[in-house]
């Protein structure tokens, strides 16, 4: 059944908040079952299966795709021009298969919360369902959650203490001058050089600011300026990420980049604007929970935090989290248009979130 869940999971890739058919698969597989399902957002299925015990172990499973065209030749492959380019076709498909293991039985240590959350990769949808409250009627002692992860061996499973994931956002930077003609540049003010040097000045700063056992990373990788060759630009629009694993880098990148707006609005005449947006905090497990989570299942260790983001990080400053990466056993990367998985990882998956219930 679990590759019987990610094939026909697979085929319905639908993007952020918008996953409805999605959402009804889900409710189809749980309402067979000696569940309570609720949906506190629209497309948010929550399944609590309550085994008549004071303390709640969570479960947290992505929903959502990507907007990317898929290139895999399998029978199964996406035909709606979206795909599950991250492996949430993966994580649906195990807590499914966990839903199906738990259902009925009599001998529960914990009562179960399953989360399938809409989402993850735009707008923020942990964010909106700790909003919503979801946690409030039950006593949670742990939730986990997994990510499919290349490059290592089928459904080795593998955490870190503390920070395991990086904080993250987007940042849009406008600029506003005034256009005149490059030979009269005199009687304009250019927000294309202003742009420019932002960006040269803070990719220098940057460097300084920061000792280098210190992650850091301020990237532009799209900058947009200017209607004509011979004409001064009256803007600009720069496109770039943060990224951090201590939130006081993240202020201090924000102090940096505010004191060179202001000096270039001075020298050039412009003026800047700025916008966060998808902002994830870092992801940090708790340590206390990860210790107790070794001594009921085998959990290797990551090496280093990764620089990429996940809004599970959200639920992790709401109540006690582990997540996880489980080795899809290929080396195709994640967003991209051939991404796979070995299905052996599925049942591997499920019985580790067996061992945290059983054993923990």
């Amino acid at each position: 059944m679990l590759e019987q869940f990610r094939h026909d999971l697979h085929q319905i890739p639908e993007l952020g908040l918008d996953t409805q058919k999605t959402a009804d698969y889900i409710v189809s597989v749980l309402q067979e079952l000696d569940c309570s399902i609720s949906m506190p957002l629209s497309n948010a299925v929550i399944a609590y299966f309550d085994f008549g015990k004071e303390e709640t172990m969570a479960f947290r499973s992505d929903m959502d795709a990507l907007p990317i065209h898929e290139q895999n030749a399998f029978s199964f492959r996406s035909k709606n021009g979206c795909m599950h380019a991250c492996g949430h076709d993966g994580h649906m498909s195990m807590l499914l298969g966990l839903a199906q293991k738990i259902s009925g039985r009599k001998d529960m240590k914990y009562n179960a919360l399953l989360i399938f959350q809409p989402g993850e990769e735009d707008p923020g949808g942990a964010q909106l369902l700790c909003d919503a409250g979801i946690f409030g009627p039950y006593d949670i002692k742990g939730l986990f959650g997994f990510h499919i992860y290349p490059n290592r061996k089928t459904g080795e499973i593998v955490s870190c203490p503390g920070v395991m994931m990086a904080g993250a956002c987007n940042l849009k930077v406008s600029v506003v001058g005034e256009a005149s003609h490059a030979a009269m540049r005199e009687c304009g003010h250019d927000a294309l050089l202003a742009a420019a040097q932002v960006v040269s000045r803070c990719a220098k700063r940057e460097q300084e600011m920061f000792d280098e056992d210190t992650f850091h990373l301020l990237h532009f990788g799209v900058f947009e300026s200017g209607d004509a060759f011979n004409v001064v630009a009256n803007k600009a629009v720069l496109k770039g990420t943060i990224r951090y694993f201590d939130p006081k880098v993240f202020d201090a990148i924000i102090e940096m980049l505010e004191e060179e707006f202001e000096m270039a609005e001075v020298q050039y005449g412009v003026s800047f604007s700025y916008q966060i947006d998808q902002h994830y905090p870092p992801l940090e497990n708790d340590e206390r929970l990860l210790e107790k989570v070794k001594g009921a299942a085998e959990v290797g260790l990551l090496e280093q935090p990764v620089l990429i983001a996940e809004d599970f990080a959200f639920y992790a400053k709401q109540v006690p989290a582990v997540f996880f990466f489980i080795g899809s056993g290929m080396d195709l990367p994640l967003h991209s248009d051939t991404f796979d998985f070995d299905e052996a990882l599925l049942s591997k998956g499920v019985s580790f979130y067996e061992k945290l219930l059983d054993n923990m």
